[in-house]
């Protein structure tokens, strides 16, 4: 895959930002795997930032009974994913350039999840794991070592083909470095709902 404007295509190929990537899928019988290797420059933006790059692995196995999902991310000068800060104010900006801009972070991410038929429903279940560096200069007695751990449960219930009762919780906290740093990735939260199909 390419794009040549990951925002707009209005300039000079060195004056837009572009994303390439580049993916191989696997699957034989109850064994699925996908391997994706992704990067992002920031040319032509205001903040000059190191190249993007990530490597996705992902496999699942249906082992009758249950089927069980993994997959590990490798990035290498990568803002936060699913981090904004407010940069309206004077902490926050200096946060966002720290942690989203330059040569941003290095990490690892690792998820596990499995999925069953139960309670006459679909039961899933699901953790994740993160750890990483700041990339950029360090400050005098402030770490750049993070975490993030996350986990959370879902249940589907079919009452007829066309109606379905959903409920799921989650709850993830950041350590280290992003402790004290951001609350996107701390807290927890519940949903119940249904759906019907005409």
């Amino acid at each position: 895959m390419y794009s040549n404007g990951r925002t707009s295509d209005e300039n000079k190929w060195s004056y837009n930002q572009h994303y390439y990537g580049a993916g191989l899928t696997y699957g034989n019988g109850p064994l699925n795997a996908d391997l994706i290797y992704e990067a992002l420059d920031y040319k032509g933006a205001e903040d000059k930032n190191k190249t993007t790059q990530l490597l996705n692995l992902g496999a699942s196995y249906n082992f009758g009974a249950f089927t069980l999902y993994g997959a590990y991310e490798y990035a290498l000068h990568a803002p936060l994913p699913g981090v904004e800060f407010d940069t309206k104010t004077a902490e926050g900006k200096a946060l966002q350039n720290k942690y989203n801009n330059g040569k941003a972070n290095d990490y690892h991410a690792f998820a596990l999840s499995a999925s069953t038929h139960a309670l006459g429903g679909e039961v899933m279940l699901q953790t994740q794991f993160a750890f990483g560096k700041n990339k950029n200069g360090s400050e005098p007695d402030k770490e750049n070592k993070f975490n993030s751990f996350s986990m959370g449960a879902a249940y589907f219930y079919h009452f007829s083909k066309r109606t379905l009762m959903y409920t799921q919780a989650a709850w993830g906290t950041a350590g280290k470095a992003l402790k004290h740093s951001t609350d996107d990735l701390r807290g927890w939260n519940a949903t119940v709902g249904m759906t019907h199909s005409f």
